[in-house]
């Protein structure tokens, strides 16, 4: 599953929006991970950034 600022109408506009998709099912993968290392002890501490892939659609916005 991915979520998408990449509407149907993005191409059709003009200029045509540059926009981003994210892949919500590995961020969810992720935070579990994450969630479930914290519970069981592994990790503890302030939070950190993870870095998640995307995919950039460049159109004529930017």
């Amino acid at each position: 599953m991915w979520a998408s600022d990449n509407i149907a109408a993005a191409p059709l506009v003009t200029p045509a929006l540059t926009t981003v998709t994210q892949f919500q099912d590995r961020m969810g993968e992720r935070a579990a991970e994450i969630l479930l290392q914290r519970l069981s002890g592994v990790i503890s501490g302030p939070g950190t950034v993870h870095e998640m892939p995307f995919e950039f659609i460049e159109r004529g916005s930017i």
